[in-house]
């Protein structure tokens, strides 16, 4: 059973709802301690589950370490935007939660000395989540990295400068073969570092590699070495675009979905990539894409017979009466259209 409580008190659920839960989430921005209390004691009967703290911006350290004493079977853990959360609360964490496989700490402002706690953890992390988190660094991201190499999951972007480097990126090519998701998108200068990943990482599905510097050639590599890739990422890349990614192309036949959007993509250049995912590709986000004219979108569109999502955001040429002449043209396609602000 999954139970949000985000306006709910402990007195909607029965003793023996407590005992099937496998999802709690307790989302809400100003949620305090005292306000979150009442849940505690009913914890210890719950099965092993996820707890969901993201957005609770005012918890503190005290009530996380409450609700991992109380509930120490959880197996996923979300601390996104929870900005008072410290060393304490994290190193309750690592000693309180033994089945630990999923963490989240994107956009929290955890400080480095808490997060190297994590390279001491004895629980075996499958997911690691740490877009936006400013407390980390190279340094620590190295340790906690080499703590957990049986990861499938990682997500490390919208990182500051100097996190994600040209090292950490070769650390995760030797170190982290089990990969099934990776995220490096707006995460800095990594340089072609990239080009490591197909020797030891072949079960990639998802990539995200927005604003990189990696090149068209590493990119066939990476897509080569990993048949089973269905998503990938390459928006505000710059560079790769504007080489109008004829060889890609050709690679993208089992994509389904595809987020291109950046300044350089032009009509031909999105012509071309849709072209060669035509037969697999579900989803297409090409928000950013400031060059895009509505003729081109519409014909690039045209053999994509199985897409359904199209995200258009803030797009300077492409407006409404754009979008509407495309939806009327592929009535089953969903649009999320963002007008570009005058």
């Amino acid at each position: 059973m999954d139970v949000a409580l985000a306006a709910a008190t402990k007195e909607e659920l029965s003793e023996s709802a407590w005992r099937e839960l496998l999802l709690l989430t307790l989302r809400r921005g100003r949620t305090r301690d005292a306000d979150l209390a009442p849940f505690i004691p009913h914890l210890a009967t719950a099965p092993d589950g996820e707890l969901d703290l993201g957005g609770c911006v005012e918890i503190t350290d005290a009530f996380l370490r409450q609700a991992v004493a109380a509930w120490p079977a959880v197996r996923a853990l979300r601390l996104d935007h929870c900005r008072r959360i410290g060393e304490d609360g994290i190193r309750a964490v690592v000693s309180g939660l033994p089945h630990l496989e999923s963490l989240s700490i994107r956009f929290a402002p955890i400080p480095e000395k808490a997060l190297l706690h994590l390279a001491t953890a004895t629980f075996s992390l499958k997911s690691l989540f740490l877009s936006g988190s400013n407390g980390v660094t190279e340094n620590v991201l190295l340790k906690v990295l080499g703590k957990f190499g049986q990861l499938e999951q990682l997500e490390l972007s919208h990182m500051k400068s100097g996190v994600v480097t040209t090292n950490v990126v070769r650390h995760i090519a030797h170190s982290l073969p089990a990969l099934t998701t990776l995220s490096l998108s707006w995460a800095g200068d990594y340089g072609d570092a990239v080009a490591k990943l197909p020797k030891h990482c072949r079960k990639l599905v998802s990539v995200g590699l927005a604003d990189s510097k990696t090149t068209e050639a590493s990119l066939i590599k990476l897509l080569v070495a990993n048949p089973a890739l269905t998503a990938l990422d390459v928006s505000g890349y710059t560079t790769l675009l504007q080489t109008g990614c004829e060889k890609l192309a050709k690679q993208l036949g089992g994509v389904k979905s595809l987020t291109v959007g950046g300044a350089a993509l032009s009509d031909q250049t999105l012509a071309r990539l849709v072209a060669g995912a035509a037969g697999s590709l579900e989803e297409l986000d090409i928000s950013g894409s400031h060059k895009l004219t509505p003729e081109g979108l519409r014909a690039a569109l045209e053999p994509a017979k199985v897409l359904r999502v199209l995200v258009v955001g803030t797009c300077k040429l492409i407006n409404e009466k754009a979008v509407v002449a495309i939806k009327e043209a592929i009535p089953a396609l969903h649009i999320y259209y963002v007008p570009t602000k005058p």
